[in-house]
């Protein structure tokens, strides 16, 4: 269970959206060199009209993507700013500009996974999971690049829709969830796929062996999972007093956070945490 919001496409760097026309753009410079080589050698004057006017209009290409890249990263850039600081009405003012402009099929899958964020930062579950539903269709593989958000959202979705109890609807998107990369900060994903999972099914042996989960826990910082595994242990019969209020030290100063995202959870386990 993550309170991250979005993430970069790449660490340190902030990704636009695949060039859709670039396989078109550099087909017509290859088409615009073979006329200009011969016009030139067929009339060298009209030739080197043709080149002038050609070169002109592929710089004027160049300067309108680069300054189309530039605003989606300023915009992006502004979106992360705008929801790690609750600003959520600054972030959909953002949005709903680069929306009018982005027609692409990543580019608008990247901003339905934003909007997804802002409807689940408000509280919003069902407006979050038909945003992120349509973020997973928009992208049902993994993009080059933007691998991090196909895989994220299969996980978003899980969570999203087990606090709205659509348990029925989750089998597709935890059987992604599960081929995700397993390294750095993919644990944390996994394991809260586990946690989320098991408590909403009643099924703490779902999370197998519950020491190393805790260590997991412990070693990840992943408060509200240690939660759900203090949840087990108690149900396992072992004195999970201590480990409750471990979670508790992560999670309460954040709890307006998982209140809104996880309501149906913290609900079950507030009397524990707090």
């Amino acid at each position: 269970m993550s309170d991250e919001l979005i993430p970069q496409a790449r660490v340190g760097e902030v990704r636009r959206p695949p060039d859709r026309k670039a396989a078109e753009r550099n087909a017509s410079v290859a088409v615009g060199a073979g006329l200009a080589a011969w016009m030139i050698s067929t009339d060298p004057i009209l030739g080197s009209v043709f080149v002038a006017s050609f070169g002109g209009w592929y710089a004027w290409q160049w300067r309108k993507r680069a300054r189309w890249a530039e605003h989606w990263t300023r915009d992006w850039t502004e979106m992360r700013r705008s929801l790690a600081a609750g600003e959520l009405a600054r972030a959909e003012a953002v949005l709903a500009g680069r929306e009018k402009i982005s027609i692409g099929g990543v580019d608008r899958a990247l901003l339905a996974y934003v909007r997804g964020q802002i409807a689940w930062a408000r509280g919003d579950l069902d407006g979050a999971i038909a945003s992120f539903t349509q973020a997973a269709k928009g992208m049902p593989v993994p993009v080059r690049g933007y691998e991090v958000f196909h895989w994220r959202v299969q996980f978003h979705v899980v969570d999203v829709l087990l606090e709205r109890g659509r348990h029925d609807e989750v089998k597709p998107y935890v059987e992604r969830a599960r081929k995700a990369p397993r390294d750095g900060e993919w644990r944390r994903f996994h394991l809260g796929l586990d946690a989320i999972l098991a408590h909403a099914h009643d099924r703490p042996d779902q999370l197998g062996d519950l020491d190393a989960r805790t260590r997991e826990a412990r070693e990840l910082k992943d408060g509200m999972s240690l939660a759900v595994i203090a949840w087990a242990h108690e149900r396992r019969g072992d004195d999970a007093i201590a480990l409750y209020a471990e979670a508790a030290a992560i999670v309460v100063p954040k709890r307006e956070i998982w209140m809104k995202r996880y309501p149906s959870s913290w609900a079950k386990l507030e009397a524990k945490l707090t």
